[in-house]
């Protein structure tokens, strides 16, 4: 399985064209993004720095303080102040949030609310499957994991705005032909929501775990994929765990993305380790309680 398309015919590449221009269109993160990026990198950076940042954007600042007092951290009182946060909840986790909230901002509900609503319940149950298979797994960056399973459809969202047709027209070809979705987009659309996806994160800067999982998450359910082989360790593991948690998110009965078809693949065996020998049933039930918890995040 390949995340680059087939050479498009001239039609095709005039409309992907055009489709890049509107990517490119797609306001950028905010500024505070970017610079959280730099005091997170930074060894000698504190929390106060990290909260001094956020103060410069008092909207973003209050959806992150309303996000760290949702049921998803149960903290034992109300949160304040985001240097307070900070210190409970964790730099790393402070920074996802406003990545997370950054995302949401970026693409306002459209006139079809329902598939808007079941693309962020979806993208929410990966998010925290993928955090939960980290924690199993015993990773250090499990905010990170989070994130990057809640953007991993983010393409999804870009096809849908600036392909309706075509997606129409995708999302029939899997309904009559059973193909899978990326094939039929290839066939369609000429591109798959990955690539689409890629070129977003490239437009916002995101950092190289949020891109590779973006882009390379179908990749990874084929254990002999050539475009994971060229991923290093952290970031294949990264990939590997977003596949698996998207996996499951649709296997157990997680809210889809309506348009899509019922999973009919088995659980590619080189992902099962990353269960820690449990079952996916356990797995699963963790997973949706998590889920249930963290509704606010696609809420806020």
């Amino acid at each position: 399985m390949s995340t680059t398309a087939g050479s498009p015919d001239r039609n095709t590449h005039a409309r992907l064209k055009r489709v890049v221009q509107r990517i490119y269109d797609i306001p950028s993160f905010p500024q505070v993004i970017l610079r959280l990026a730099e005091v997170a990198e930074d060894p000698n950076s504190s929390s106060a720095d990290l909260a001094e940042v956020m103060d410069k954007d008092q909207a973003l600042s209050a959806k992150v303080l309303k996000l760290v007092n949702s049921a998803f951290y149960s903290l034992p009182r109300p949160v304040s102040s985001l240097r307070h946060a900070i210190t409970l909840v964790g730099f790393n986790s402070v920074r996802s949030l406003a990545i997370s909230v950054s995302v949401r901002s970026a693409f306002p509900g459209d006139d079809d609310a329902a598939a808007q609503q079941s693309f962020w319940e979806h993208s929410l149950t990966v998010a925290c499957a993928t955090r939960y298979l980290g924690e199993l797994n015993r990773l250090p960056y499990k905010d990170d994991l989070f994130t990057a399973g809640l953007m991993h459809d983010i393409g999804v969202l870009v096809s849908r705005r600036y392909l309706a047709a075509e997606v129409k027209e995708a999302d029939l070809l899997v309904t009559n032909t059973g193909v899978s979705s990326i094939v039929a987009e290839r066939q369609v659309i000429g591109v798959e929501h990955t690539l689409l996806g890629a070129w977003l994160a490239e437009h916002w800067r995101l950092p190289p775990l949020l891109h590779a999982a973006i882009r390379d998450h179908h990749e990874a359910m084929d254990p002999n994929s050539i475009q994971m082989a060229s991923l290093d360790a952290d970031l294949r593991k990264v990939v590997e765990l977003v596949a698996l948690g998207d996996d499951l998110a649709n296997r157990l009965g997680a809210v889809r993305i309506i348009g899509t078809p019922e999973p009919s693949w088995g659980t590619p065996p080189h992902l099962i380790p990353y269960l820690a020998g449990k079952s996916i049933q356990e797995v699963g039930q963790e997973i949706l309680a998590k889920a249930e918890s963290a509704r606010e995040f696609v809420t806020a």
